[in-house]
């Protein structure tokens, strides 16, 4: 009774597998998703500020486009294309909030960068959105850019004391994923210098 059904599966199985041989499919090679970790390097390290103003570091949004943590390329066609297989580690904007924090704190410019919430009394606040990280690939550049507020804590009413949208571009080299990554790296460190130098004192 049950041997017709077995044989009919066995046949199936055959032919579905015969198929797949015959196309290709099952020859593909398996393609590992490569995840890039989005650190930023300042070039020199130096120690907190005595006396220097307290920065609260509120979250960096992603922008429209960026909530994902692929890779994004705009195309000799004019499309945008975002790598299935190569992503951040975290979603951009994650990223680059933490990494600004850093590179702020080992500025030697401020008496300390403190997250939101902190029991440490902070003198001004900055949140903002990451709009634009980015490689060119027809332009051979990466850009980065952001859109920032910065308020005033020490006033009961919390003026906003600037609201900058600084970008930025850098070369890239070729438009392999390596080489992508490090352009676009390259371009948020220019984009974090900037921002450095303009954070009120």
């Amino acid at each position: 009774m049950t041997a017709r059904p077995v044989a009919r599966r066995a046949a199936l199985i055959s032919l579905l597998t015969g198929g797949l041989l015959g196309c290709g499919l099952a020859e593909r090679p398996y393609a590992a998703v490569r995840r890039w970790p989005l650190q930023i390097q300042r070039p020199s390290i130096l120690p907190l500020r005595p006396g220097g103003k307290i920065i609260e570091m509120r979250s960096i949004t992603a922008g429209p486009g960026l909530e994902s943590d692929e890779l994004q390329a705009l195309q000799p066609d004019g499309s945008l294309a975002q790598q299935f297989y190569e992503r951040w580690v975290v979603p951009p904007a994650e990223g680059v909030s933490a990494a600004l924090r850093l590179w702020l704190a080992q500025s030697g410019r401020f008496g300390g960068v403190v997250n939101q919430g902190s029991r440490t009394e902070a003198d001004v606040a900055m949140e903002g959105e990451l709009t634009v990280l980015v490689s060119n690939v027809p332009a051979q550049t990466a850009q980065a850019a952001m859109a920032l507020t910065f308020i005033d804590l020490r006033q009961p009413a919390r003026p906003i004391l600037l609201q900058i949208t600084p970008a930025t571009t850098t070369k890239l080299a070729d438009a392999t994923p390596a080489m992508q990554v490090k352009a676009q790296l390259s371009a948020l460190a220019a984009l974090f210098e900037q921002i450095e130098h303009v954070v009120p004192q």
